[in-house]
């Protein structure tokens, strides 16, 4: 009551306008509302509300509104209330009622709704009247709302808000409705998900539109959700949820590309644990690298199109698949299945994909070897090695399923992706389990194939095998350890050299006794191949085979430790050589080298092979590889980059060990003559190590023998040489003193005390050597060692002769050798106190050296052979100390150097061969008078021998060791190979090798002038040099006093072999070439046009003025010299050109005129510039008219016709018309007029002056024609203004821009104007067009458009006539012609009466009348002229000849028909019988078909009858006289040719093709009659085709084809065929063919079912729909009728 009361005193107030109460007013209105109407608290206070913010006040307002009334007390309330704020605050009002929504909005919009439905367009009383702030009102709110069940009234809030273009529009109007049109999209997304399952609040979709990982995330809980629902959705529902995916996607989710929707859907399907949607996934990916993406035209529409890209098609299968196994607790897990199926879609099985495979299949190997375990432990087992061990521990025999473990191995990836790795673990594992129970031969297996693999790691399994005493097959034994001695660490050794020492000695033992006694096997059976590779050198074979697995002492001749592991067996094998029971088994074996004395050494020495097989390089140990040049080492020695060695021992090697062998075992009692061995080793070691073959032959008892070996060498020079060698060393050695006061250097810092003892020394070494290789050698520790201090002390005197000879023999006791060790200490420290001396100064001086050499008549032997004598000693003992075992052989070669040649010794002279030989050889040529011995005399004549073969040797590869691939055989036997060889060595600058051309010249008596000749050639064509170069070369050698005595030669072979290779530019050459001409050759032997001198003097003025001149085609004959000097014409050079110009021929043998070489450069300066009258190139109009100034300025040094050409060109040229504008070329040819004419007068001065009226005459007459010409182009550049011709310029077709382009070149010059009509006209341009073209040209052409078709006309007949190569065209002239009859119809038509068809004609009937041309093309010009104009009788009837006579003249020649014969149809059908008759096979029947075709149909009422038609006769003749067997092919050949009348003037009438069918049918061709009577499409017809398939008993291939079905089904005959045997088959080629949408499954059952067939329809129906056989009964088909029909 208060508040009443207060209100009313206010607005009494208010009406008394009293001011500031209008707010007190408004409050108390709105406190009255709340307190009378609302219902709210009604203990509220004015003060209280006074406090409150409007917004509250408007909630309290409303706060208990309900439902129902909710907008009647919005409108009686919060309208009031806005407008009382509105009226304080303008603007606020909106605010209010926006804030006041939104905050309803957050938690329900059923009261927003109801605001914002009152306030829509169609409502009269709007809450909210401003269609601009509804929106945006009514957006917020929505926005707003964090319920996600509100989509309903979302949608209604959207009905509520305005349309496009409803009321007023502002500024934002056009921006909300695009905001409200994305709302739309956004809750359509919205609705999406809420029908998949998964609501989310508005504000969701419109906060993560732009979020690729939200969209992503959200697109993954919407498939993944669907995947998790029970029971499964079946494939429609997810092909929904793609479209779905795809839509919102396309809405709203544009940050989301469609790969990552198919992606994340794909990857849904995968993961779905359903085996129906991994294949349905597999749809959706690409499955192999060469997949693409099916058009959509073939795509069908349940199945998707391939759109996952391959690369993460193998992702996503692998992320699904190793989900799947590792959540498998065994193989049988069904998870492991869709594991595997989810692998398999990828069909191409790339590498990861192969993995996973295989670690699957590898869960089935380990459970088949029985390890139990889960498959993620063996995903993580890091070492899956030891799987394959947990396999092999599950069964002691399961190491012999080696394949199957190595399998599992391979799918296990043990190793990773090493495969040799993977299988050399493996190997070592089952070869240790066979060794625990013992089974050799599975371990050996592996073993091997661990060797072939070359798995290094293997080593330690290998020697455990060959060292297992069960194991009897010694020969493998022996190649494993070798195989572990090559890749054991160093520690391990020893211990294998001593095994492999012990097994190669019972080796040893089998092999020799085994060559003794061939048929037997020896005591142990598994000894069949021994490790030594044994040559059984006998006569009647000689085996080099070599197994792979025959390896011998792998370290043999290696190093010096070998040898002492070698030694500390001595006791074993002594032990097992004493158990052998024949103690003279070894002596029988030279029974096997004896015979090759006299007939198969050769043989045995030729079988040796290898590179160096000729001995063309000087063989050696690679040790010493760095010593010598170009050495050669054999493959098979050791190599100390790489090991491997493969010796092949020879049965001499192996006798020469065994025997020394038992000489050690008998301690010398039993000698081995050496001789036959030495000989064979001596050879076998030439190509590989000469140093020791030589050691080899020193060491023979008897000197000559080695003559043996020398003699059976291939020749080469090392070989020969070699041989001197030796017998030099031998003869130097008798004959030493001779040479006591002459000692050679060689013999210098080296000396022994006679070559006896070198000898002996070799022989020891030499068996040290052998016997070193046995165990039974003594250790290098037993060798004597000198004491310090006492080096002169204890020395061995020389042998004596005696023993010299007992040594000679091979005969030495144990304590003989044991003196030699002896002696050969002793030896060492004598010859350190002569070197100790010399250092000391003791000895000094020429007196005193000699006094050594002699003293006590001792002789001197070459230093050079130590090399060989110490390396093999070096070998043979290992000189290290006891504490360094790991000593390399090249460390205890520099320890034994030391031993021997202590420090501070100098090193000793090297030895030249050479020298040796020629001192030798001179001494014995020069004593050749001396008696000598026989032993010398021997000697002698054998160095004297194999000097002259290696000089003859020398001489021969002389020319081959020039490198220029000389045949010596043919150079020997070829004279004329001879000559040219010569020849060919002169050309070079190599002064050795030019000396020995000249030489052979001599020798062989080649001219010295063909030599000089060619070598001149030589310089200056291929050498090189320079022309001062070759100038002086030339005159060194003199060639030229020999060359000039045969001028005519020599200009002859100047001009045809040196003249074409020099270059044209180079000016100082070509004038050297004319400067020799000069000097050499007479001048009447020069017989063109420029003479030398003449050439010198251009040259010399060139090379001054034109230095890039090309000379040689300026002078030429057949090239044009203006060509040459168009690029080098200058302003500063063009005078003195033009000068020289009178000198220089052109091709007719003319001079040059100076107004020619103007001429050219003109040309140049005006379109180029010139560096100093035009600097750059004209670009405008002033620019071009300048340049044209300046060169007008030149008209005066130009002939008249030349004027002519250079305007031409600066004007008529295509450069010109392109580049120029017509009002320039206007121009210039204006002011060439007026230059010509001031030129002319002057030239006409000119020769009034000198008095010569007739020059002047001819000069003005000259300069007339060019003032006339001029005029002329001036006539023609204006007539391009012309209407015509701009629309020719202008057109937008090219082909008339090309008219106008050509019109422009022309001239109005009658040839080009005349061409370019009849190019017009060939390519069908309209004859009006042509005739205005001849218009617009100036001058008196006197053409016709008719002239330019006749000419048009007769271009085309001289190419039909076959002369084509006097009138190409690049199409078809028939289609030319077609083109030119066209126009000249359409001229016709349109009356301009240029051409007529009569014309035509006219021109045409000779060459179609001419009997002598080919037929085809003249039928094809009257069927053009025919199709065109009506030709007359006449020239039908010549149509219809021509046609007749090209078919005749091809099958028929012998017939001969003329116009009278075929005029008339009676004579043509006449014709035809006759031709029928004479027809026997099908070859002739098908001219007939063409014959027919070619002539009018047959009308005569005769004829068209049935049994007259020519066609069923004719079909009635191919089938009568075909043969019986040929049947069937000759009606489908029929069925072909009068289905090739359809559609054309001769098709058969219903009643011919009913007549040929029966007869078909007599013929029991049930198939071709049937498919014409179907096709005929005459229910007639049809009829008889229905009685005849109604009478088939059986359907097969003579009565049915998929073709015939489709003719029936084309004909809608399937309900006349239901009775019939047809109908199945018919069903079924419409269901196959479905796809083809050729014919109407449903349509058909449509007919079926009028006709009173509801069963078949049905059953049809619901086989079109893809229901199961089973399914389709006879009730389920009437079901099926009714629901559908």
């Amino acid at each position: 009551m208060q508040v009443d009361c207060a209100l009313s005193l206010i607005r009494l107030g208010v009406e008394r306008n009293i001011s500031g109460l209008r707010t007190l007013c408004d409050n108390l209105v709105t406190l009255e509302t709340l307190v009378y109407e609302t219902g709210a608290d009604i203990t509220l206070s004015l003060k209280d509300l006074q406090q409150m913010k409007d917004i509250e006040k408007l909630r309290l307002l409303m706060v208990k509104s309900s439902d129902e009334r909710y907008v009647k007390d919005a409108y009686q309330w919060m309208v009031p209330f806005l407008h009382r704020c509105e009226n304080q605050t303008p603007g606020v009002a909106n605010e209010l009622l926006k804030e006041y929504l939104v905050t309803l909005a957050k938690e329900d919009l059923k009261f927003p709704l109801k605001i914002i439905e009152h306030s829509k367009p169609a409502c009269q009383q709007k809450i909210i009247s401003d269609q601009d702030f509804l929106m945006i009102t009514a957006l917020e709110c929505i926005y707003s709302c964090k319920r996600d069940d509100q989509l309903s009234l979302c949608y209604d809030i959207l009905e509520c808000l305005p349309q496009r273009g409803y009321g007023p529009e502002t500024a934002i109007t056009k921006n909300l409705h695009d905001q409200v049109d994305e709302l739309e999209q956004i809750l359509s997304v919205s609705e999406l998900m809420e029908k998949h399952g998964l609501q989310k609040p508005i504000s969701f979709v419109k906060e993560t539109q732009n979020s690729p990982e939200e969209a992503r995330k959200l697109m993954i809980r919407l498939t993944r959700h669907t995947g998790r629902k029970q029971p499964p959705v079946n494939e429609a529902h997810w092909m929904g949820l793609l479209q779905d995916m795809l839509e919102m996607r396309q809405n709203i989710y544009t940050c989301l590309s469609s790969d990552t929707c198919y992606e994340i859907f794909t990857e849904s399907l995968l993961c779905s644990s359903r085996l129906e949607n991994i294949h349905l996934a597999g749809q959706m990916m690409h499955c192999s690298v060469w997949s693409i993406d099916p058009p959509v035209s073939v795509s069908s529409k349940s199945k998707p199109q391939y759109r996952v890209c391959y690369q993460k098609s193998i992702e996503l299968v692998l992320a699904a698949s190793r989900e799947y196994f590792n959540s498998s607790t065994s193989l049988t897990d069904p998870c492991m299945d869709l594991s595997r199926s989810c692998l398999q879609l990828i069909t191409d099985c790339p590498a990861v994909i192969q993995e996973e495979l295989d670690l699957i299949r590898g869960l089935g190997y380990l459970e088949e070897f029985g390890v139990k375990i889960l498959p993620l432990q063996v995903r993580l087992r890091s070492d899956r090695l030891s799987l394959i061990k947990e396999c092999l521990l599950q069964l002691p025999t399961n190491y012999k399923q080696s394949a199957k473990l190595l399998g599992l191995a391979n799918l296990l990836r043990v190793a990773g992706d090493d495969q040799k790795e993977r299988k050399g673990q493996v190997l070592i594992l089952l070869v240790e389990q066979a060794l625990q129970f013992q089974d050799y031969k599975a371990a050996n297996m592996h073993c091997q194939e661990l060797m072939a693999s070359g798995y290094t790691e293997s080593w330690e399994v290998c020697s455990q095998l060959g060292q297992s005493e069960g194991y009897q097959d010694m020969a493998i034994r022996q190649e494993l350890i070798a195989y572990a001695l090559t890749h054991c660490p160093p520690s391990a050794i020893e211990s294998l050299l001593a095994a492999s020492s012990t097994l190669q000695t019972e080796i040893l033992y089998h092999a020799v006794n085994y060559q003794i006694h061939p048929s037997e096997k020896g005591e142990n059976v598994n000894t069949s191949r021994p490790s030594v590779v044994v040559k059984p050198e006998s006569p009647q074979e000689v085996d080099t085979s070599i197994s792979p697995s025959q390896s011998a002492d792998l370290l043999q001749w290696t190093t010096a430790k070998t040898m002492k592991v070698l030694s500390d067996t001595t006791l074993t094998t002594k032990a097992m050589l004493h158990a052998v029971s024949d103690r003279q088994w070894w002596k029988k074996s030279l029974t096997y080298l004896r015979p090759l004395h006299g007939q198969e050494l050769g043989d045995v020495l030729r079988s040796t092979s290898g590179a160096n097989a000729t001995i063309a390089k000087q063989g050696c140990h690679p040790f010493y590889e760095s010593l010598i040049d170009e050495p050669y080492v054999a493959d098979n020695e050791v190599t100390y980059t790489s090991y491997q060695h493969n010796p092949l021992e020879s049965f001499a090697e192996v006798l020469l060990r065994t025997g020394k062998l038992a000489e050690t075992k008998s301690e010398g009692h039993d000698l081995f003559p050496a001789t036959e061995v030495l000989l064979q080793l001596a050879s076998e070691a030439l190509p590989n190590d000469m140093t020791l073959a030589l050691a080899y032959l020193l060491a023979l008892p008897q000197v000559v023998d080695a003559n043996k070996c020398f003699e059976k060498q291939p020749p080469s020079a090392l070989s020969l040489q070699l041989a001197s060698y030796y017998y030099s060393l031998q003869i130097y050695a008798h004959l030493a003193p001779c040479f006591k006061d002459k000692c050679h250097p060689l013999y210098r810092g080296f000396y022994f005390q006679s070559l006896v003892q070198l000898v002996d020394l070799v022989k020891w070494v030499v068996a040290e050597t052998t016997k070193a290789t046995t165990p039974q050698i003594s250790t290098p520790h037993n060798l004597p060692q000198r004491e310090k201090g006492k080096r002169g002390c204890d020395r061995t005197p020389s042998p004596t002769a005696s023993s010299t000879s007992d040594s000679s023999s091979g005969e030495e006791s144990p304590s003989h050798n044991r003196g030699k060790r002896r002696q050969f200490e002793g030896e060492r420290d004598r010859f350190q106190d002569l070197l100790d001396s010399r250092e000391e100064g003791e000895l000094s001086g020429k007196e005193d050296d000699d006094h050594l050499l002699a003293d006590g008549g001792n002789r001197l032997f070459p230093v050079d052979l130590f090399p060989c004598i110490l390396n093999k000693a070096i070998q043979t003992f290992d000189l290290a100390p006891d504490d360094d075992t790991k000593s390399t052989e090249a460390q205890s070669a520099k320890k034994a150097s030391k031993l021997l040649l202590p420090k501070g010794t100098p090193k000793p002279a090297k030895a030249d061969p050479k020298e040796l030989i020629q001192m030798v050889t001179v001494h014995v040529t020069q004593s050749s008078h001396t008696d000598w011995s026989d032993e010398i005399a021997t000697l002698i004549k054998h160095l004297q021998y194999y000097n002259e073969r290696l000089s003859d040797f020398t001489q021969a590869q002389t020319l081959q060791g020039l490198g220029k691939g000389v045949d010596v055989q043919r150079f020997t036997a070829d004279p004329q190979y001879k000559r040219e060889t010569i020849l060919g060595l002169a050309e070079t600058l190599e002064e050795n090798v030019y000396r020995i051309a000249l030489s052979l010249a001599q020798r062989y008596n080649v001219p010295l002038w063909e030599v000089y000749m060619t070598h001149l050639e030589f310089l200056f064509s291929d050498s090189g040099l320079t022309t001062a170069a070759i100038e002086d070369r030339a005159q060194s050698l003199g060639l030229f006093e020999t060359l000039k005595t045969i001028p005519e030669a020599f200009h002859e072979h100047m001009a045809k072999y040196v003249y074409p290779t020099i270059e044209g530019r180079d000016h100082q050459r070509l004038l050297y070439y004319f400067t020799l001409l000069e000097n050499c050759a007479c001048p009447e032997v020069v017989n063109s046009i420029i003479k030398p001198e003449t050439h010198i003097r251009l040259l010399k003025k060139f090379k001054a003025v034109a230095p890039g001149l090309n000379y040689k085609k300026l002078t030429e004959e057949n090239a044009c010299p203006l060509e040459a000097l168009g690029p080098v014409l200058t302003s500063q050079n063009i005078l003195s050109i033009s000068k020289l110009a009178p000198k220089i021929p052109e091709k007719d043998g003319r001079m040059l005129s100076p107004s020619s070489v103007y001429l050219i450069w003109l040309k140049t300066l005006f379109w180029n510039g010139d560096a100093h009258l035009i600097k750059k190139a004209p670009e405008t109009v002033p620019e071009w008219l300048r340049a044209y100034d300046i060169c007008a300025k030149y008209y005066d040094r130009l002939c008249p016709g030349d004027i002519i050409i250079f305007m031409d060109e600066i004007t008529f040229s295509s450069r010109a018309v392109t580049k120029l504008s017509v009002d320039s070329r206007v121009e210039m040819t204006k002011k060439a007029i007026k230059t010509v004419k001031h030129v002319a007068e002057k030239a006409g001065k000119r020769a009034a002056d000198e008095d010569d009226a007739e020059g002047v005459v001819s000069r003005h007459m000259s300069y007339e024609d060019a003032l006339s010409h001029l005029q002329q182009s001036l006539a023609h550049l204006e007539t391009l203004s012309h209407s015509f011709i701009s629309f020719l310029k202008n057109s937008d077709q090219n082909i008339l821009q090309e008219y106008g382009h050509q019109y422009d070149l022309s001239r109005s010059e009658k040839e080009k104007i005349n061409e370019q009509a009849v190019t017009m006209c060939l390519d069908g341009q309209p004859l009006a067009m042509i005739k205005n073209l001849l218009d617009v040209a100036v001058g008196d052409l006197r053409l016709s458009p008719r002239d330019i078709v006749q000419t048009a006309v007769n271009k085309i007949v001289r190419n039909l006539s076959g002369n084509g190569e006097e009138c190409p065209f690049k199409k078809d002239p028939l289609q030319i012609l077609e083109g030119i009859v066209s126009a000249v119809r359409t001229s016709a038509e349109n009356g301009e009466n240029l051409v007529s068809s009569d014309d035509l004609l006219d021109w045409f009937r000779p060459f179609c009348g001419d009997d002598s041309l080919p037929v085809k093309p003249r039928i094809q010009v009257l069927q053009i002229l025919e199709q065109t104009f009506h030709l007359s009788d006449e020239d039908s009837k010549l149509l219809v000849l021509f046609r007749t006579q090209a078919v005749l003249k091809a099958f028929w020649p012998q017939t001969q028909v003329e116009i009278a014969d075929i005029e008339n149809e009676e004579k043509r059908y006449s014709l035809f019988l006759e031709l029928l008759d004479s027809s026997e096979n099908d070859t002739e029947f098908q001219p007939l078909v063409m014959l027919l075709q070619a002539w009018p149909p047959m009308k005569s009422i005769s004829v068209v009858c049935p049994s007259n038609n020519p066609w069923v006769k004719l079909g009635t003749a191919m089938l009568v006289k075909c043969q019986q067997g040929h049947k069937e092919n000759m009606g489908n050949e029929i069925l072909k040719i009068y289905r090739s009348l359809y559609g054309t003037k001769h098709m058969l009438s219903p009643e011919c093709i009913k007549d040929l069918c029966l007869l078909l049918l007599n013929q029991s061709l049930l198939l071709p009659a049937l498919k014409l009577l179907v096709e005929s499409r005459d229910q007639d017809l049809h009829a008889v085709a229905l009685e005849q398939i109604t009478a088939v008993a059986k359907v097969d291939d003579s009565s049915c084809d998929p073709e015939l079905l489709s003719l029936l089904l084309d004909e809608n005959l399937v309900v006349k065929c239901v009775p019939t045997l047809f109908y199945p088959h018919l069903v079924n080629h419409l269901l196959a063919r479905q796809e083809e949408g050729r014919w109407d499954a449903e349509e058909i059952a449509k007919q079926l079912q009028a006709a009173g067939f509801p069963a078949e329809a049905g059953s049809l129906l619901m086989a079109s729909k893809g229901t199961h056989s089973a399914l389709r009964t006879f009730g389920a088909a009437l079901s099926a009728v009714r629901h559908w029909f």
